[in-house]
């Protein structure tokens, strides 16, 4: 490998490293090379994300979706300018993942741009799809698999992950002016956006948020075949990303009171109960091996 590729896989594993625990715990868990393009898939996913959040002005951020859709195309390789984009290209290349992925990844950051309010559950599905399902797919031609009917489940699977971040995140996405939840489940249980702005928490919230989790545990039971699928190297790490935010799910369903009050994370228990998963059938072979 050489070495600007080799330290563009690099600057993907700091970013994984310092962004996001419980995936970086949960990819530990892979065959190394594996390992090494999950980061990278989180990377790009994580360049996209802040090309969007971190900046107030809409044509800066159109102009940096612009750019990383430009730098996707194989003819623009050498152009490029971020240093992670060496490896994605090698990833793309290696596992085969169509291109289309990425490009519907990239229009569901552009909604984040032109934000307008969803009016049905199918426009937020669709969004779904596009920020994480998206995502999902790209991971499977990683974790790899024999069974045409994973796409499905990685499409489901990514639905309900995400409506569990919309969920969890709903008091910041207002702060933002993006309120991902349907009109239709604001009207069906008599919960207004002023409400939810002014974080009133009475029983209609109650019920929006009912029909939230609840949509979302069944995207979680139609993915959960996923799992057998996959190759077995794989199939800890899926398993360990879906267990994450099913706990969060369940945390919130447990007490949605708190949702408007602050910001759901794994407790303390879940935490370690994810480090013993991780790490415990590691020490168990190494150990077995000693013998």
């Amino acid at each position: 490998m050489k070495p600007a590729l080799a330290d563009s896989y690099n600057q993907c594993e700091k970013l994984v490293k310092l962004q996001s625990t419980s995936f970086y715990l949960a990819s530990r868990t892979l065959p190394t090379h594996k390992r090494k393009a999950i980061y990278v898939i989180y990377a790009f996913c994580r360049l996209c994300d802040d090309i969007v959040d971190n900046t107030d002005k809409p044509i800066e951020k159109k102009r940096g979706v612009d750019e990383v859709r430009f730098s996707l195309q194989p003819e623009n390789k050498s152009t490029n300018q971020n240093s992670i984009m060496l490896a994605v290209h090698d990833v793309i290349n290696t596992y085969e993942i169509p291109l289309l992925y990425f490009e519907d990844l990239l229009l569901g950051m552009e909604t984040d741009i032109d934000f307008v309010k969803f009016k049905t559950f199918e426009e937020l599905k669709l969004y779904c799809y596009r920020v994480a399902s998206t995502v999902g797919l790209m991971c499977l031609n990683i974790f790899g698999h024999d069974n045409q009917r994973c796409k499905e489940l990685a499409i489901n699977l990514g639905v309900a992950m995400q409506l569990t971040n919309i969920i969890r995140d709903v008091k910041e996405d207002f702060g933002m002016n993006r309120i991902y939840l349907p009109k239709e489940d604001f009207e069906y249980s008599g919960y207004t956006y002023n409400e939810l702005g002014n974080g009133i928490i009475n029983a209609n919230f109650n019920n929006l948020i009912k029909i939230q989790i609840s949509r979302a545990e069944k995207y979680f039971a139609k993915s959960k075949p996923l799992k057998s699928l996959l190759h077995k190297d794989s199939q800890q790490c899926l398993e360990l990303i879906a267990e994450v935010y099913i706990k969060l799910l369940n945390q919130m369903n447990k007490n949605p009171n708190l949702i408007l009050k602050q910001r759901t994370e794994l407790t303390f228990i879940n935490k370690v109960h994810l480090l013993m998963k991780c790490y415990l059938p590691n020490l168990k072979k190494r150990l077995y091996v000693s013998r």
